[in-house]
């Protein structure tokens, strides 16, 4: 359960990994193809879904990427747009965490050919998606917290 602090909310690193877990588990991380989503990277599909790191933002901070066209921007180009320690502190999570969420999300939705060679349709890569999400999640809650990384 987020906490407010200062009237933002924010969550611990446990409880975002486990949000995630969660929210991936519902349906409700990356595009929902039968709703007419894309197989994209976006922080916030028309779907109402959200990338592992979106589903972190607030809906103010998604505003904000949306309206100024950095939608489709990796986490680093979000913390420069947000800065650092608001999207750190908001998300519950570091830079290094959420880039490597956003890697493995990413990574899996846009891998169009199986390891046999068979190409992978837009149902198939996005719930291979959702699973990178939550393994990358249920890593990094199995580590401890790591040093803050030079990004």
């Amino acid at each position: 359960m987020p906490h407010l602090v200062n009237g933002v909310e924010r969550r611990t690193r446990e409880e975002a990994l486990h949000y995630l877990i969660e929210q991936a588990e519902a349906g409700k991380i990356g595009p929902n193809i039968a709703s007419g989503d894309k197989p994209i990277c976006r922080y916030h599909y028309s779907s109402g879904n959200h990338c592992a790191v979106g589903a972190l933002l607030t809906p103010e901070q998604i505003e904000l990427i949306d309206n100024m066209g950095y939608g489709d921007q990796n986490a680093s180009a979000i913390s420069s747009l947000l800065g650092k320690a608001n999207l750190t502190d908001s998300t519950g999570l570091s830079l290094y965490e959420l880039i490597f969420l956003q890697g493995e999300h990413d990574n899996a939705m846009n891998q169009t050919a199986s390891e046999e060679g068979d190409q992978l349709d837009e149902k198939t890569r996005a719930k291979n998606a959702v699973d990178a999400v939550i393994q990358a999640a249920r890593h990094l809650l199995s580590e401890q917290e790591p040093a803050p990384a030079k990004v």
